[in-house]
């Protein structure tokens, strides 16, 4: 009986060993790898530029997407945090700026042909470890590693269809293809979530997911000081903000037919005149949105549109600024812009448009000196120095510190008090700064960084000099099917970044971010032709 009990016992205990050791298994084949970033060296964020880019410059250090995915090539699972224990190209990475150059390992060769002869530059030769020599960059073969001056902050994919990430404070907030399916089985990968996680890669959360397909044109980010944050998203019609630090979502309007929200790509918060609250003051502090009128409940028969403001950081109703009053009957508004005009001179750009009489769109300003008190009176509302810029077909767009373009080509306007009414008077050159301006990434005081044709240009304007053509990369171009047609690709958005002074800024100039057929490369904005890469 004891020898038949033993047995029992054994075949009991081998059951329950099975059994375990099955539960076991099944938790541990569903166990995640946990990603640990190790970054310890976090910056104050006192000076951050590149903000709503691929890239952005905190004090001393770059955040930045490495590599570009397309979103329609993500499969399921692909994006997960950490997916399968490996660091996607496309995740967020760190390094250091050194004497205006990413702080990396890089192995060159420096060997060059002579006719049949191979020959090597040596270290007296100037040609020696140049940037074009470099032929691996030895800290993305061991990123994860403790030599390694590169840090992973993000292991998911940042670098998309739809890329964009801004720094306020100690928060990074970017955007990533969604990553769940639909209930037949589809990655829903065309919506965007929106995460926020810490500068040291912790504290990873996600805060909205769109509700619907959006492009970068219909989102921004919006802060007027480190804690008080909001994401603004126009979701087919569906103006909406959302609060990082609760998540709190807000419908602001509904059946919205355009938008201009307020951008800035960089802030000083250890300056006296460009912090968040200055930058994001006065008109900046708003989001402008026009909505269709309701026929003839609405004075004017269902002509024209309605214009409202909505201030960001207050629980107040939208505003009406143009209205139904008989002056306005017919009239279209077009909100094209919220951009700051230095610091204190922030302003909306928008156009008017006569539906009754079909004349040109007439271009106005709202600035933080002329401000909209008067709701029916558009006689505070300037036209731009008396300039009609173009009709309404006409491919405008508005930028900080009054540049413009104008189908592709680049204007500037300044900004004139009358004494006696404090009114600004607008005067736009009517000669244009440059033309085939593919777009126009930022803008820092005088300067503007753009792209043109297949180049990258920095163009800096000293009182009104129209001569500074500035200096520019040729990007590297792909031969698409039809071999006399070339395409200078650009996979990333570009970004002009401050260097602080401590890193060289004042002598050694800002730097740009570039990611083309060639990799992903810093160029100086100090002599012509100078880079680092970041990736190869």
């Amino acid at each position: 009986m004891a020898k038949l009990g033993t047995k029992k016992i054994i075949l009991i205990a081998l059951v329950v060993v099975l059994a375990t050791s099955g539960i076991i298994w099944a938790i541990v084949a569903t166990l995640k790898p946990t990603f640990n970033s190790g970054i310890k060296d976090v910056p104050a964020a006192y000076t951050v530029s590149g903000n709503g880019s691929a890239s952005v410059m905190v004090d001393d250090y770059l955040y930045f997407a490495g590599a570009y995915t397309a979103t329609n090539t993500i499969k399921y699972g692909d994006n997960d945090y950490y997916a399968n224990g490996k660091i996607p190209d496309a995740a967020i990475y760190r390094v250091a700026i050194k004497d205006g150059k990413p702080d990396l390992h890089y192995e060159y060769d420096n060997t060059y042909t002579d006719g049949d002869e191979t020959l090597t530059y040596g270290p007296d030769n100037p040609n020696y470890n140049k940037m074009d020599n470099v032929n691996k960059i030895a800290d993305w073969e061991n990123v994860t590693a403790k030599d390694s001056n590169l840090d992973v902050v993000v292991p998911k994919i940042a670098g998309h269809d739809q890329t964009a990430m801004w720094v306020f404070g100690n928060n990074l907030i970017y955007t990533t293809p969604h990553n769940l399916l639909n209930s037949t089985g589809v990655l829903l990968s065309n919506k965007l979530d929106f995460y926020c996680v810490d500068l040291n890669g912790k504290n990873h959360r996600l805060i909205y997911t769109s509700a619907a397909d959006v492009t970068t044109d219909n989102f921004t980010l919006w802060a007027n000081n480190a804690d008080n944050i909001y994401l603004l998203i126009n979701e087919s019609g569906t103006l909406k903000k959302i609060k990082i630090s609760d998540k709190k979502v807000t419908t602001i309007a509904e059946n919205i037919t355009a938008v201009a929200f307020p951008q800035v790509t960089q802030y000083r918060t250890n300056s006296t005149t460009e912090r968040l609250s200055d930058v994001y003051g006065g008109v900046m502090s708003y989001v402008y949105y026009t909505t269709a009128r309701d026929s003839d409940a609405q004075t004017g028969g269902g002509n024209g549109n309605l214009m409202y403001r909505y201030q960001i950081n207050a629980t107040n109703d939208p505003e009406l600024i143009g209205d139904k009053t008989t002056d306005n009957v017919g009239t279209t508004f077009t909100p094209v812009a919220v951009m700051p005009y230095g610091v204190n001179n922030a302003q909306l750009v928008f156009t008017t448009k006569n539906n009754t009489t079909d004349v040109a769109s007439k271009y106005h300003v709202v600035t933080n000196d002329v401000a909209m008190n008067n709701k029916d009176d558009f006689t505070r509302l300037i036209d731009l120095g008396g300039v009609t810029l173009g009709t309404a077909d006409d491919a405008v767009k508005i930028y900080a510190n009054g540049f413009w373009t104008q189908n592709n080509k680049l204007y500037r306007y300044t900004m004139a008090y009358d004494n006696d009414s404090n009114f600004p008077t607008l005067v736009a050159n009517a000669n244009y700064l440059r033309d085939s301006v593919n777009d126009v990434f930022a803008v820092m005081g005088d300067t503007v960084y753009l792209q043109y044709s297949t180049a990258v240009a920095v163009v800096t304007f000293v009182g009104g000099d129209t001569k500074g053509k500035g200096l520019t990369w040729e990007l590297t171009t792909t031969t698409g099917d039809d071999d006399s047609t070339t395409d200078a690709k650009v996979y990333l958005s570009l970004a002009g970044l401050y260097q602080s002074y401590a890193n060289g800024g004042a002598a050694g100039g800002n730097l740009v971010f570039i990611y083309d057929d060639s990799g992903i490369k810093l160029c100086s904005t100090t002599t012509t032709g100078q880079y680092a890469y970041l990736r190869l």
